[in-house]
């Protein structure tokens, strides 16, 4: 997921995993530093495929604005 975001220390950016009864449950947010906005979105699903999990919740966390955040602080292109 932070891959995904271009994650680094200029913007609050968190992930939380967790495995319950053999499915991983993952939780993202990314927020503005002044921390006015903060965006939060989730996904679940085979723990074999916790890679892809973590990119579609990148995914879902771009396509509800975090390009627009992160896109403001210079960290991802328009758009992208």
């Amino acid at each position: 997921m932070n891959s995904g975001l271009n994650g680094g220390c200029q913007v609050p950016i968190a992930g939380h995993a967790w495995l319950e009864n053999d499915v991983l449950h993952l939780h993202g947010l990314v927020g503005r530093p002044d921390g006015n906005e903060v965006l939060h979105e989730a996904v679940s699903g085979d723990p074999a495929d916790a890679e892809d999990l973590g990119a579609e919740l990148a995914r879902r966390l771009l396509a509800r604005g975090a390009d627009r955040i992160l896109s403001e602080l210079g960290l991802i292109e328009a758009g992208t």
